[in-house]
């Protein structure tokens, strides 16, 4: 979890938290979560197969960057 301490550090300087990190590993771990709810930053997620019907679910609230 090297990232969410580096994310906490770094949290009065940082706006926005962009991310392509794999959901279901993110799903797993609860990183996304802990960042909008605990650290309070907005994170943007970067979905290359948003169509794959096999993937799981975008989540309501996420800002989408499809490539």
């Amino acid at each position: 979890m090297d990232t969410l301490n580096m994310i906490r550090e770094k949290k009065d300087v940082t706006e926005l938290v962009f991310t392509n990190v794999c959901r279901t590993y993110a799903k797993r771990h609860g990183i996304i979560e802990h960042i909008e709810k605990k650290i309070k930053l907005q994170i943007i997620h970067k979905f290359r197969d948003r169509m794959d019907p096999n993937k799981e679910k975008i989540p309501p609230n996420a800002q989408q960057v499809i490539e």
